[in-house]
């Protein structure tokens, strides 16, 4: 099947610094793909470069197998909504979206503003003002309007994060749905690890202007491919192990590990791998220890190396106290 954007090894510099470092990509029809990386990454530079508002310096881009890096931005069929969504502040919800519908024809203008109202669900707002809307209201104007000018291809540019923390989760699920609900194809850009793995069906993790690593979020978790990419994706505590097939010994103790392998292998091992327990095989000291509501993570030294632990908030385990532990997973085997 073509994918509906295919970037092919774009590379764009800024004097001495290749921002975006020879990147392919596809992304398929219907597909939330999340680019997601550092500040200075170059995630925000490729977001620009498939928009038009930036240059290549080599490199090709197709959109529906349809190469457009030499059309300007307006011609390219693309919806962006910014981080300040970018409404405009002397207009109502209604005059904002309408002022995308150009190529909508005037008798059937109404109808379509009713549409689109009713998909993000701001029906009955359409006479407010954007400083009359709350921060979540604003943002689904802003999607309506990418909406009403039928774009191939809408970009996000890290749309969440002017959200506080309790209304962003929330929003995150709500928009998921009306995004999915179009069939549209989008290409969201965030710092937000979470955001990246609870609203992308696939991403690609960017350091240093390339692309590390791109899959399903439950891949790119569970298989990560260098220590980067495992950091960045969550805590983790990297290590050297020496494997025989299923089992590494290591710093920390003789740990299950996955794929198997054999001789001198990198280990990354999550908080979530290992547990608390009565009796256990690998045995150590608690260093550290940190309420974190729903859950409590604990630093544990074991054999020299503290590894972090997730715990129930009951568990009262404190600084000081020696703790039997058990692995729930086995720690990954990184490619690199």
């Amino acid at each position: 099947m073509t994918p509906i954007l295919s970037l092919r090894r774009l590379s764009r510099r800024f004097g001495g610094t290749l921002a975006v470092d020879d990147v392919s990509l596809d992304i398929a029809a219907g597909e939330i793909h999340g680019l997601i990386g550092p500040s200075g990454c170059g995630k925000s530079t490729l977001l620009r470069m498939i928009a038009g508002f930036e240059n290549l310096d080599a490199g090709e881009i197709r959109l529906s197998d349809e190469r457009i890096d030499g059309i300007a931005p307006e011609r390219r069929g693309i919806g962006i909504v910014f981080q300040d969504y970018a409404l405009f502040p002397h207009m109502t919800v209604a005059g904002n979206l309408q002022f995308a519908m150009k190529a909508t024809p005037r008798s059937e203008r109404p109808a379509r503003l009713a549409s689109l109202l009713a998909m993000v669900k701001l029906e009955g707002l359409e006479q407010r003002f954007p400083d009359q809307l709350s921060g979540g209201q604003q943002q689904r104007v802003a999607l309506a309007r990418t909406f009403a000018a039928a774009p191939r291809l809408v970009l996000l540019d890290e749309p969440f994060s002017n959200l506080d923390a309790e209304l962003r989760e929330t929003a995150r699920d709500e928009i998921r749905g009306v995004l999915k609900a179009t069939g549209l194809s989008i290409l969201l850009v965030t710092h937000d690890r979470e955001e990246a793995l609870t609203f992308c069906d696939r991403i690609s993790v960017m350091k240093d202007g390339r692309i590390r690593q791109t899959g399903t979020p439950t891949l790119v978790y569970d298989r990560p491919i260098d220590a980067f990419v495992a950091g960045f994706l969550g805590p983790v505590t990297i290590l050297a192990g020496r494997a025989d097939g299923e089992m590494a010994d290591t710093a920390a103790g003789r740990l299950a590990i996955t794929p198997g392998g054999h001789g001198h292998l990198t280990l990354a091992l999550r908080p979530e791998s290992l547990a608390v327990a009565a009796e256990g095989p690998l045995h150590g000291t608690v260093a550290t220890r940190s309420f974190r509501g729903a859950r409590l993570s604990l630093g544990v030294m074991l054999g020299g190396l503290q590894v972090n632990v997730d715990a129930p908030p009951a568990c009262p385990a404190q600084p000081g106290d020696a703790i039997a532990l058990v692995q729930r997973a086995p720690a990954i085997v990184l490619a690199s």
